[in-house]
């Protein structure tokens, strides 16, 4: 019983790492990028590593700054640093997301990246959910879904026209341009 009760444990650990490890794929040569969460895109993810393009993974959870554990105020996430990634023309802003401040109240334990892309001529793509609402909908029952989510986002640079093409992509759903 006691085995069962932690492969549980750890099945939830992973999904949980899943949600707020992203990958982060670029080719600069052509201002592609690619970023994804979750388990289920890592073969397009390795596709795309194997063809040169530069792969990194990103763990949103390192960016969450929190008051002191021993504050007699409570235990609460106050902010969020920020990375940024060049990939070509793009400037990729990434921060950490969440339900609750408080990581023990409800909803508190989600974390989720967010995603806002930049190119010379301005903002690409405003700030996005990068994470699996879908998959988790028995934790967001109540709460419902960020409007502003994907599962996957790709953006590229059209050669003729100079512009960015986005790509948000929600599993079991159509690309949603």
């Amino acid at each position: 019983m006691k085995r069962v009760g932690l492969h549980i444990l750890l099945l939830l650990a992973s999904r949980a790492e899943a949600q707020t490890t992203i990958s982060y794929v670029c080719n600069a040569r052509v201002s592609s990028v690619y970023l994804s969460s979750g388990l289920k895109h890592l073969g397009e993810v390795n596709r795309r590593k194997r063809l040169g393009w530069h792969v990194e993974a990103i763990d949103v959870t390192t960016l969450v700054k929190t008051t002191a554990e021993d504050d007699p105020r409570g235990f609460y996430r106050v902010a969020s640093r920020k990375i940024t990634r060049r990939c070509g023309v793009f400037k990729i802003i990434i921060t950490a997301g969440w339900m609750n401040a408080n990581p023990y109240g409800y909803l508190g334990a989600i974390q989720f990246p967010w995603v806002e892309l930049w190119d010379d001529g301005g903002q690409v793509l405003r700030p996005t959910a990068l994470h699996s609402c879908e998959a988790d909908q028995d934790l967001y029952a109540a709460a419902g879904c960020p409007s502003a989510f994907a599962n996957v986002i790709e953006v590229r640079r059209e050669r003729k026209t100079k512009t960015a093409t986005v790509d948000l992509m929600r599993d079991g759903q159509p690309r949603v341009p």
